[in-house]
C-alpha cells in the first residue's frame, strides 16, 4: 500500500497506450491501483480465475483503447514451488487500432532455476504458442511480461523460435530488469538479468522501435526507494 500511489503516478505519466503489469496480487492494493488508473486507463482487465488459495494470475492489462473483444484468461496447469499459490497464466486482449487488430498476450512464467523449472517454462510457452496460433497471421501480436528467461541464452533462443518472435535491445545505460540488491522487496543473489520482455510476433506489417528500460523510484523518509523489484520496459509499436 505504501507504493501504490507512486506506482500509479509513474504509470500514468508514461502516457503509454497500453500497460501490462505482473504480480498484482494484493487485493486492497490492486483495487486502489485500479481506482487511480481508471480515469487515464478506462479499459482494465479483470483478475481472472483464482487458485485454491484465492490468488489470480496477477497479470493486468490497462489500455486507453477499448478492448475489441472480451479479454480471455488462460491458466497454466504446469507449475511448482511458490508459483502454485497463484493461478499463473496469460491474458489475451484484442485492440482495434484505427481499423487494425492488435493482439496482446500478457503473461508471467514459472520462476526459479533448475531443469524442472526450465521444463515447466517450456510447457507454459507452448500454451502461449497454442493461443497465438488461433490469431490471424495478418494481426500484429505482442507477447509481454516476465518470462523468467534471461536474454542471450539458449532458452531465450528457444522461446523466440517457438513464438516466432523478436524484441529490441534496450537503448540507454539500463539493460537489465531484475535481481537488484538495492532494495528489500525481494532477495537478490548474483548478477542482474533482463527477463521482462516486449516481443513482437514476426510480421511484415509491424515493427518495434525505441525500446527502453527505466528504474522508477519514490522518496520515503528521505530515501530514494525502488517502486518495484523489477524495472519496467517500454517499446513503441509501428503498425504499417
Amino acid at each position: 500500500m505504501k507504493r501504490v500511489d507512486s506506482i500509479a503516478n509513474y504509470l500514468i505519466e508514461t502516457n503509454a497506450d497500453v500497460i501490462i503489469l505482473q504480480e498484482v496480487f494484493h487485493n486492497r492494493a490492486s483495487k486502489h491501483l485500479n481506482e487511480l488508473m481508471a480515469e487515464s486507463y478506462p479499459n482494465i482487465t479483470k483478475p481472472g480465475p483464482k487458485s485454491l488459495f484465492g490468488v489470480a494470475s496477477g497479470v493486468f492489462v490497462y489500455s486507453k483503447v477499448k478492448f475489441k473483444n472480451q479479454p480471455k484468461h488462460y491458466s497454466f496447469k504446469d507449475k511448482t514451488g511458490a508459483d502454485r499459490l497463484a493461478k499463473k497464466g496469460l491474458v489475451h486482449v484484442t485492440l482495434d487500432i484505427e481499423g487494425k487488430d492488435l493482439d496482446i498476450l500478457g503473461t508471467h512464467l514459472q520462476a526459479g532455476r533448475g531443469l524442472k523449472r526450465i521444463g515447466i517454462r517450456k510447457n507454459q510457452v507452448e500454451v502461449i504458442n497454442t493461443v497465438q496460433r488461433e490469431i490471424s497471421d495478418s494481426n500484429a501480436v505482442l507477447y509481454v511480461g516476465d518470462f523468467n528467461i534471461a536474454a542471450s541464452t539458449a532458452n531465450f533462443d528457444s522461446l523466440t523460435k517457438t513464438l516466432h518472435a523478436s524484441t529490441l535491445e534496450p537503448m540507454g545505460k539500463l539493460k537489465n530488469t531484475c535481481n537488484f540488491k538495492d532494495h528489500d522487496l525481494m532477495e537478490a543473489n548474483g548478477k542482474s538479468y533482463w527477463i521482462d520482455f516486449i516481443f513482437l510476433r514476426k510480421n511484415k506489417r509491424s515493427k518495434l522501435i525505441g525500446s527502453i528500460i527505466e528504474s522508477p523510484r519514490q522518496i520515503m523518509n528521505g530515501k530514494s526507494l525502488r517502486l518495484s523489484d523489477h524495472n519496467p520496459i517500454t517499446s513503441t509499436l509501428i503498425l504499417k
